[in-house]
């Protein structure tokens, strides 16, 4: 098994005003995300990935917020 790392970047988004569908900025991250199984494909990775993002949003912006991945590349 080799390990596969992913450099990231995503901005995350608040829904806070109703005139504003796509929502504000209101922070951006970015890092590698390491992948252990070789038989994920890119997709596979990347909807973890988006998992893995989504339990980072903070509880009381949970339900009105979304991460968009603005990078994602395989660094091996």
């Amino acid at each position: 098994m080799t390990t596969r790392y992913y450099f990231y970047t995503a901005d995350l988004y608040l829904y806070d005003d109703p005139a504003n569908p796509v929502g504000k900025r209101v922070g951006d991250y970015q890092g590698v995300y390491p992948v252990d199984d070789d038989a994920l494909t890119p997709d596979q990775v990347f909807t973890n990935l988006l998992e893995e993002l989504k339990k980072t949003i903070p509880e009381e912006i949970k339900d009105n917020s979304y991460y968009h991945v603005t990078q994602f590349n395989n660094v091996n």
